[in-house]
């Protein structure tokens, strides 16, 4: 995999060749490294090797939150026994770092599961999460969210400059597990492992299956003090250390003083729509309390919309907005499954000309190996899909084929929104404005939708209001069973369920809604106004999608907030290319999309406030940051509609 420039990592969302595995009994091995990926005790092995040298889970259980970072995920066995002992002793909150250059297709991964999980049950949990093998970082959440897990897939050295660049600098015990440095020799280079102390919490421990004299002496000249452990009778012996040599890597100023606001004074966040709440509970999931205010007395605009869908228009350039798409689609996808009123049949992307449906071949031609998550359909199997059972509607929707994105689907938003804020760590302050001149010491993050328009020192992001209108029908002979966008927008209401609120949910689970729809009633739109239209008109240019007859229909209209380059904007403020606002932050412009990059960006912003381990790579974080707006503008001037 090639660096995107001098010193940087790729943008990420690179497809991966899986490795070419084999089976000898039940024990699994890499024919391009001509290696095991583990000896045939499997669990017992990673427990005497990685757990016991570094006093796991005594450590942990002394910490609020604790750090493993893996390098070489391989088949997951060293997480899975690492699950297995958190579930019998668990701590304050746990954050699993891994990196893999080579991971296992979803089909292997699912062959591998079903072997283990009889013996290790962490597997059968595993299986539900596993991500899609595109390149970058993966973020998945276990145990009520107490446990984190941050998968890099792409080079160390890559991942490594990730830490770097992204501001974590708090790794407790280090798992060294790639395959043995004669095979592999890039993952034991000693300018490698002398990074490894910069992105090191106080004493942290290294340990490593192999006992190279190498490998030890460069482990010593970068800080950690080494020892040999007796491994008889399986092996003579394994390496393992302590790091007394504490030097990690200064952060930037503006992130060292946003994060001291935060921890010392809290996090405000302005508007509980569904990017405030989500940041709400992704900075609850860090252990990081927050205020959210809402001038009303509950939530309003696009977010409570009784059914919403959770889509991103995909692109297969290899650009930054591609990444950020993939980023969003990939982590709402995951995301959900934690919610207990989720159940998707997916989404179908229909295509509205050749141009539209060469583009979907592209896509499909480019992931559909790296999982399940999205497949090319054509036009009966697309037709299939839409009407449930495959009989005739009445409905004569064109069909040239259509993308099928499996793991999407369509929300009550409401609930949605009223489960991400019940957590303890998250108080709701109703009807209560916040100026943008009050002052507080804290961290502020404006969540507001057309509030932020209106924010002095926001001026500059190029932002603008875009007025648009969906009809709400009851009509059975025209409602899909699953959503549909593309050539048309429709998209099933969904039952609000009940659920029980602060129930832990140990694994990502689909919990089937009873009912689908409501009456087969859906959302048909949508209009995008660029100067207000009447609703008469935009009902007329919605209905233009049905066939004579279809039932009446209810307007609902609303505003998106846009940018000029159609990407969100989450980030710290600047007041020029250079000077940034450590106290002000904003979290917008998502557009029609909202509820597939809020939540993306939420946990963007919790990683970066926090301190956790990064969720995308630093050029996707770059390039939804508002300094992009400040960098332009030095070069080109103000652009549609912003100012000083």
């Amino acid at each position: 995999m090639s660096r995107s420039a001098a010193g940087a990592p790729p943008l990420c969302g690179e497809p991966l060749t899986p490795p070419r595995l084999a089976w000898q009994g039940d024990q699994p091995r890499a024919l391009d490294f001509d290696d095991i990926y583990h000896a045939p005790d499997g669990a017992a092995e990673t427990q005497r090797v990685f757990l016991a040298p570094a006093d796991l889970p005594a450590r942990w259980q002394q910490a609020p939150r604790f750090t493993v970072a893996e390098l070489g995920f391989g088949t997951g066995l060293n997480l899975a026994t690492l699950l297995q002992a958190w579930a019998r002793q668990p701590g304050g909150r746990l954050q699993y770092i891994t990196v893999e250059k080579h991971p296992l297709s979803l089909d292997q991964w699912r062959e591998l599961c079903t072997r283990r999980q009889d013996a290790l049950p962490a597997y059968a949990d595993l299986a539900a999460c596993y991500p899609p093998t595109v390149s970058g970082w993966h973020h998945r959440l276990l145990d009520d969210g107490r446990v984190s897990l941050h998968f890099y897939f792409g080079d160390a050295a890559d991942a490594l400059t990730e830490l770097e660049q992204q501001g974590f600098r708090e790794v407790d015990a280090w798992w060294l597990d790639g395959f043995a440095p004669d095979q592999n020799p890039e993952l034991w280079a000693p300018p490698l492992l002398g990074r490894l102390p910069g992105l090191s919490a106080r004493a942290a421990t290294v340990t490593t299956f192999t006992a190279a004299g190498r490998v030890r002496r460069a482990l010593a000249d970068a800080g950690f003090e080494m020892r040999r452990v007796d491994q008889r009778p399986h092996k003579r012996e394994t390496l393992a250390g302590t790091l007394t040599k504490h030097r990690p890597l200064p952060l930037p100023a503006a992130v060292a003083e946003a994060r001291a606001r935060a921890r010392e004074h809290g996090i405000q966040i302005v508007g509980a729509g569904i990017a405030g709440a989500s940041l709400a509970r992704a900075l609850a999931d860090c252990g990081q309390p927050s205020e959210l205010f809402e001038a009303g007395a509950a939530p309003t605009g696009a977010s409570t919309l009784p059914a919403a869908v959770t889509h991103s228009r995909l692109l297969a350039d290899g650009t930054p907005a591609a990444a950020v798409r993939l980023a969003a689609q990939l982590h709402s996808d995951a995301w959900l499954r934690r919610w207990p009123g989720w159940a998707t049949d997916g989404v179908l992307q229909l295509a509205a000309d050749e141009s539209a449906l060469a583009k979907q071949h592209r896509l499909a031609e480019r992931y559909s190996a790296t999982g399940d998550w999205l497949m090319a359909l054509d036009p009966a199997a697309a037709r299939a899909l839409w009407t449930g059972d495959g009989h005739a509607q009445r409905d004569e929707l064109d069909c040239l084929g259509a993308l099928w994105l499996r793991h999407a689907g369509a929300l009550h938003g409401p609930a949605l929104l009223r489960w991400l804020t019940d957590a303890p760590a998250i108080r709701c302050r109703w009807q209560q404005p916040v100026r943008d001149s009050a002052p507080f010491a804290g961290v502020r993050v404006d969540t507001s939708g057309t509030g932020i328009l209106a924010l002095a020192r926001a001026r500059y992001l190029e932002l603008a209001p875009l007025g648009g209108q969906l009809e709400q029908l009851h009509d059975p002979a025209v409602a899909p069973a699953l959503p549909l966008v593309g050539s048309t927008y429709r998209v099933p209401v969904r039952v609000p369920v009940r659920v029980p609120v602060r129930v832990p949910v140990r694994v990502p689970v689909r919990v089937p809604v009873p009912g689908a729809a409501s009456d087969k009633a859906f959302l048909l739109g949508a209009s995008y106004e660029y100067r207000p239209w009447s609703p008469a008109a935009a009902s007329a240019h919605n209905r233009r999608q049905l066939p004579a007859g279809a039932a009446a229909s209810q307007p609902v209209r609303g505003t998106r907030v846009v940018s000029s380059d159609r990407l969100p904007v989450a980030g710290m403020l600047y007041s020029d290319p250079d000077t940034p606002d450590p106290g002000h932050w904003v979290s917008g412009g998502h557009g029609s999309h909202g509820f597939s990059s809020a939540p993306l960006c939420a946990a963007v912003l919790a990683a970066q406030l926090t301190g956790t381990p990064p969720v995308v790579s630093a050029a996707v974080a770059g390039t939804v940051s508002p300094r992009r707006f400040r960098t332009r503008q030095a070069r080109r001037g103000y652009r549609f509609g912003a100012s000083s």
